[in-house]
């Protein structure tokens, strides 16, 4: 009886979600943007990526029956996450390959040498950052509408909630940028470029960003197939109502 029974019987938990959520969004883009160490900025992203998913399930507990939009949003991201997160690892690891180092102040210009690599990794740049027609928009929307809802409950804490979700946004999309331009763009590292084909994990990347694409150009047909009755299982029943 998610949001129902659960969100009745423990009433505080609601609220003790959406504040936890809403602090591990904030703590992990903060502490990502000051990294240099391109694997550090994708780890402290996913903690600010799972705060955007407990914050989802706040929103489902504390809005009770009529919180289908946070609890959807937060299943939706929780694939999402898992698609462009993959991504933008193995693009570190086929950089790491070739020039063993992570340290994103010695790479640059990136582009030249691998630029197949480059253009699959800013599929999923763009898809965590929610860009539109990429995957993260659907459920980042999503998340979006179900604390604006929150919100207009009338709670004046909940209105902040709110603008720092917007402002975890503007981190994510300034440390991602950060990250590519670094990598990428720019002067052209003067690291030594090591030989070697990465045929695999190029073949995996591409098939990433392609689901990150389709599930953007059609994002109603995961929730409709899955995300959807997923949510009815854990007791959401109007949730076709809310989505409306």
């Amino acid at each position: 009886g998610w949001g129902v029974k659960l969100g009745s019987g423990v009433s505080w938990l609601g609220i003790a979600l959406l504040i936890l959520g809403t602090c591990t969004m904030l703590l992990g883009v903060l502490s990502a943007l000051i990294q240099s160490n391109a694997k550090k900025l994708l780890a402290y992203h996913s903690i600010s990526q799972m705060g955007y998913i407990i914050l989802g399930l706040g929103v489902g507990l504390y809005l009770g029956s009529n919180g289908g939009l946070g609890l959807s949003g937060a299943i939706y991201h929780i694939i999402n996450h898992a698609l462009f997160k993959i991504a933008l690892f193995l693009g570190v690891g086929i950089i790491y390959i070739h020039t063993g180092e992570t340290n994103l102040y010695k790479l640059g210009g990136l582009w030249r040498r691998f630029p197949v690599t480059a253009i699959l990794m800013l599929f999923a740049v763009l898809g965590i950052t929610g860009a539109p027609g990429l995957n993260g928009f659907a459920s980042k929307s999503l998340l979006h509408h179900g604390v604006s809802q929150a919100a207009q409950t009338g709670a004046p804490w909940l209105v902040w909630v709110e603008r720092l979700f917007l402002v975890v946004g503007v981190g994510t999309t300034a440390s991602f940028s950060k990250l590519y331009c670094l990598m990428f763009l720019g002067e052209a590292t003067k690291l030594k470029i090591k030989d070697g084909k990465s045929f695999k994990l190029k073949s995996a990347l591409s098939i990433l960003a392609l689901v990150m694409l389709g599930i953007g150009i059609k994002p109603e047909f995961l929730l409709n197939t899955s995300i959807v009755p997923a949510a009815r299982e854990l007791g959401m029943e109007s949730i076709s109502t809310t989505l409306t």
